[in-house]
């Protein structure tokens, strides 16, 4: 995701240290978020076209939709299973990613610890 958004154009950035293991359809997934504060204020719906593009040539499918709050994001998958969810908030500063692997299931009996 680091060059859908130049580092020039990046103030800050926060990747939580430890993932989740989350439920889905057929087990568990990874779980993580990266934040980005951005050096200034975006039109969001310019930085997700943008994004999208950027995405759609390195290999990703997408999907386009509006948070709750009325912001644009993208839900990005590729074929090795990684999924992104794409958004832009606070008026256009900060862009956040939440990732997941794809959906795996876990040995009969094997109780994981909920964050790596």
């Amino acid at each position: 995701m680091a060059d859908f958004v130049p580092r020039e154009e990046v103030e800050r950035r926060h990747q939580i240290p430890t993932g989740n293991l989350m439920s889905c359809s057929s087990g568990k997934q990874w779980s993580g978020n990266t934040t980005m504060h951005l050096v200034r204020r975006y039109d969001a719906d310019r930085l997700v076209d943008t994004v999208a593009r950027k995405a759609t040539r390195a290999g990703f499918t997408l999907e386009r939709d509006v948070s709750r709050s009325g912001t644009p994001r993208l839900s990005l998958t590729n074929d090795a299973g990684v999924s992104l969810l794409f958004g832009v908030w606070n008026h256009g500063t900060v862009v956040n990613i939440d990732s997941f692997s794809m959906c795996f299931s876990l040995p009969t009996g094997f109780s994981p610890h909920p964050s790596y």
